[in-house]
């Protein structure tokens, strides 16, 4: 019974992010910029690591080819929904092109960012 409510809140959490997508789609397409109320101070290895999790992988063998280093994890600030939606595009992109090269692997690497002098 566990494993099954576990089951449905990951799906409901997934078509509430679908469709957080959908309108941050349309409002680009409507040229409304992104409202800072939605940003909120995340680590960037954690929302690095949800991406891997929620992206739709087409197989395991694909999700194999993926992988997260974490050098040094920072905060920023931001929207979560917009990065995911970054990095999902970014991985639908590399998985494209990666099906010509079989042993080629994706890395994402998180390291904070230098301090300015």
């Amino acid at each position: 019974m566990d494993a099954l409510y576990l089951h449905v809140a990951n799906s409901e959490a997934a078509v509430s992010r679908g469709l957080q997508v959908i309108s941050m789609t349309l409002d680009q397409v409507n040229a409304r910029p992104l409202s800072s109320d939605s940003f909120a101070l995340m680590k960037a290895g954690d929302v690095c690591a949800k991406a891997l999790k929620e992206y739709g992988y087409e197989s395991e063998e694909e999700r194999t080819r993926v992988s997260l280093h974490v050098e040094k994890d920072f905060v920023l600030r931001g929207n979560e929904t917009a990065y995911l939606f970054v990095l999902f595009n970014l991985l639908k992109n590399a998985f494209y092109y990666l099906s010509a090269y079989p042993r080629a692997q994706i890395l994402i690497s998180v390291d904070a960012p230098c301090a300015a002098h």
